[in-house]
């Protein structure tokens, strides 16, 4: 299965959604800011990030432009959750190359299914946590 970085200021939701692709069978980290990311990108490999859009200091833009300006980083997928329902926020983060950008609070099935492409799981995988 995939390796998943979950970066999102908000521990709580961080650590549901990586206990979730635990449970689904993908080595999934979390971590609380964009420069926690860098880091944990500079030491391991992921298949996938799942990065929150609007986070203090570093907010998710800024760890895309770090991503696309780095080797190792550039062709990993980005998959950026947001609170802001705003289509000019996908046009903004899909332009510096996320892959696909998710409403917070949009259920887990939805999100599940969003995320499958990036993680190597057929697309009739159930997405309902053990």
């Amino acid at each position: 299965m995939a390796a998943v970085l979950v970066v999102d200021d908000y521990d709580a939701g961080g650590e549901l959604l990586a206990r979730l692709l635990r449970r689904r069978g993908h080595e999934a980290r979390h971590v609380a800011s964009g420069r926690e990311a860098l880091g944990a990108m500079s030491e391991s490999r992921f298949d996938l990030v799942v990065l929150d859009y609007m986070m203090p200091g570093m907010d998710g833009a800024d760890v895309l432009r770090a991503m696309a300006g780095h080797p190792t980083t550039a062709a990993v997928p980005v998959v950026v959750l947001t609170a802001a329902a705003d289509p000019a926020v996908d046009h903004r983060v899909r332009r510096l190359g996320a892959r696909d950008c998710v409403l917070k609070g949009t259920g887990w099935g939805e999100l599940y299914s969003r995320l499958q492409p990036f993680l190597g799981v057929p697309p009739d995988f159930s997405p309902t946590p053990a």
